[in-house]
């Protein structure tokens, strides 16, 4: 029989049969990969053994008329099975510890994937780390996985430059493709997921992209937009279009609800979407709404609240009680909802993935953006709201919880008017994506739908920098002719009173005796002595910046008269932080403070309290100008590096809470050229 003749016997393989091939390999894979622990290597290949005839009988049961694509199949599962065996007998699927540094070499370089993790007995993030990798070659049979101890190792630890553990180095065939060092790139936090180092890692290349786990979604909606219509709606519907999504959207009123009840009664929808009674002004309506989502989902991965009111005019005209509903509408309305769903959130089933509160604002609410447009009783909420969130970031961030700001802009609903510029499918469709990227590094950020960051604040320049220019941007309620012509007709006038006093009557002296005036208050002199509490916080020692930190308080001219590295115990901490006890954040600080030692410094020096918070820099790094030590090493409040008392008082507690053994007093020999005698 010719070949063409075979063409004409032989069709290709139906969409059935390669699914059934990709499920027995699938299987044959989860059957290798699985706990192994409790079993022996006879037993193993026993298993193994009996899953194969199982799965080539299966196999041998379809009918199609194409054995010869059969037998190529066969042959292919066979060369998987080959394939699979190997890798096990190569420790693939586990994380294992080789000892030898010259094996650590021979394996990097013969493997075509491998993760090496560079760890240290003692330390108790190398721990952590070793737990997720534990989870993570479970998953990723293709890529081996390996820990070894630093110390066996220490020619490869100064080849590869390991200064800083854990260090996780990725290998792709041979070769360093990537490095791990710590958990700066995993949120900086004890208390990351595995699915966060999972996507890292596929960032390098030496794993496979991970499939998009179900992800469930609740969304609240408020009483002028509802669920039934506008951005509400939008975000429920191109959230069922991806089938691994479980919506639960809230409503106000059952009789607006019809559409959403159609999307709920498609087939597609069945199990998919559930709608739930809200009325955000009501907090026992939150709470009971919270806890049948709860009943019917169980947990949630992200919380989108849309809720909000307009209207409003002038300050001076407006009713009070207007300022007063906009008010319980866009803030107070959004916290009730918080209050009763973010348990939820912290609950969620779904544990590898991060949990995320989205709350939508309005660029109104920025002091930098909001000139005009909506009334100021809806910008002065909305402002609000924004604090909210940043308060809220801060309070969640321990918890694990990313919470972002939106502004979904100028959109075609009953809010916006036929007018606006913006479809309600391009505004969810960009906040969506921005929400899909948020994280705990960017947690209380401000962003559009497009995702350009908002400013929070209006900054002014400089008077040397304030040109003409900008000047006149910021007066868009007049021409640029008109601007002219009123500062021209000013410098006129100026010109003629001038002239004009030249020729007038001189001024009267002072009769005034002179010693009768009061004299300039005497220059406020500051002691050379004064002390001040600095702390290195476990992120900065860990990430190496003691020597940075102390280094720069010496380079300014400070006296080190107090030194030591320090693992507080918690009932410490708590005394040296009893003026934040019974926040919420409270317990997560503690926790954190004492994960890991700190460095206790006491500088001496001209201001030392003042201007060592100015060397630190704001709370909130993001917030810290540049050359500041928070500015220039750390991005996230909760992992800002380091601590300054804030007052001379508290100062002096703080040293005799750290150091009860006293300081050291020596004389500093370049004090005479640094301070003034």
């Amino acid at each position: 029989m010719s070949h063409s003749e075979d063409a004409d016997v032989l069709r290709p393989p139906t969409p059935e049969v390669d699914a059934k091939v990709s499920e027995l390999a699938s299987r044959l894979h989860s059957s290798a990969t699985r706990d192994t622990t409790a079993e022996n290597d006879k037993d193993i290949d026993d298993r193994l053994s009996d899953d194969e005839d199982k799965l080539f009988e299966e196999l041998e049961k379809d009918e199609f008329d194409m054995s010869g694509l059969r037998e190529k199949r066969i042959e292919e599962l066979k060369a998987q099975i080959a394939q699979v065996r190997d890798m096990r007998e190569n420790e693939h699927g586990r994380l294992t510890e080789i000892t030898d540094e010259k094996e650590v070499i021979k394996t990097s370089a013969n493997e075509s994937h491998c993760i090496i993790h560079f760890y240290h007995r003692d330390f108790r993030r190398c721990d952590i780390m070793n737990k997720h990798l534990e989870i993570l070659a479970s998953r990723h049979f293709k890529t081996r996985f390996i820990k070894v101890f630093v110390e066996n190792v220490p020619w490869l630890v100064e080849k590869l430059q390991v200064k800083v553990l854990p260090c996780v180095i990725c290998f792709v065939r041979g070769v360093s493709k990537d490095r791990i060092v710590g958990f700066e790139e995993l949120g900086n936090e004890d208390g990351f997921k595995s699915a966060t180092l999972e996507l890292r890692l596929t960032q390098s290349g030496v794993i496979d992209k991970p499939d998009e786990p179900r992800q469930k979604l609740v969304t609240p909606f408020g009483t002028t937009v509802g669920a039934n219509r506008g951005i509400g709606l939008e975000f429920v519907k191109q959230l069922l279009r991806k089938p691994e999504n479980i919506v639960v959207g809230t409503y106000r009123n059952s009789s607006t609800i019809n559409e959403l009840n159609k999307i709920s009664e498609d087939a597609s929808n069945k199990d998919r979407l559930s709608l739930i009674r809200l009325d955000m002004n009501d907090e026992q309506s939150c709470k009971d709404a919270a806890s049948e989502a709860r009943a019917k989902i169980g947990a949630i991965d992200v919380l989108v609240v849309n809720a909000g009111a307009n209207g409003g005019q002038s300050l001076l005209t407006e009713e009070i009680s207007n300022v007063s509903r906009l008010f319980d509408n866009n803030v107070l309305g959004p916290l009730r909802i918080c209050q009763a769903f973010v348990p939820l959130l912290q609950d969620r089933s779904t544990s590898d993935l991060l949990p995320k509160l989205a709350l939508l604002s309005s660029e109104s609410g920025s002091l930098t953006v909001s000139k005009h447009g909506r009334g100021p009783a809806y910008a002065i909420s909305k402002a609000g709201l924004n604090m909210m969130g940043r308060k809220l970031a801060h309070e969640l961030e321990p918890l694990g919880i990313a919470v972002g700001l939106l502004h979904p802009g100028w959109v075609q609903t009953d809010m916006g008017g036929p007018n606006a510029i913006t479809t309600p499918e391009d505004s969810v469709r960009g906040m969506l994506q921005v929400i899909n990227n948020l994280n705990i590094g960017n947690s209380g950020g401000f962003w559009d739908y497009e995702g350009r960051e908002h400013p929070w604040r209006f900054l002014v320049p400089s008077p040397s920098r304030l040109s003409m220019e900008i000047t006149l941007n910021r007066l868009p309620h007049i021409t640029r002719r008109d601007f002219l012509i009123s500062f021209l007709t000013a410098l006129f006038i100026s010109a003629f009173f001038i002239t004009t006093t030249r020729h007038s009557e001189p001024i009267p002296a002072v009769t005034q005796p002179l010693e009768t005036l009061r004299p300039p208050p005497p220059l406020l002199k500051m002691s050379n002595t004064e002390r001040s509490y600095i702390m290195v916080k476990p992120d900065g020692v860990q990430r190496s910046l003691v020597g940075e930190i102390i280094s720069r308080f010496e380079k300014r001219g400070f006296k080190i008269v107090a030194l030591k590295l320090v693992h507080a115990t918690k009932e410490h901490l708590e005394e040296h932080y009893a003026d934040l006890k019974g926040k919420a954040f409270f317990p997560g600080l503690i926790k954190y403070m004492a994960s890991g030692p700190v460095v206790a410094i006491v500088i001496e020096g001209l201001d030392a309290v003042k201007t060592g918070r100015a060397m630190l820099g704001t709370t909130n790094p993001l917030a810290s100008g540049p050359g500041t030590i928070r500015g220039d090493y750390a991005l996230a409040t909760g992992r800002n590096i380091c601590h300054g008392s804030d007052s001379v008082e508290n100062a002096e507690k703080e040293i005799k809470l750290w150091f009860p053994e006293g300081i050291v007093q020596y004389t500093d020999d370049k004090a005479t050229w640094i301070f003034e005698n």
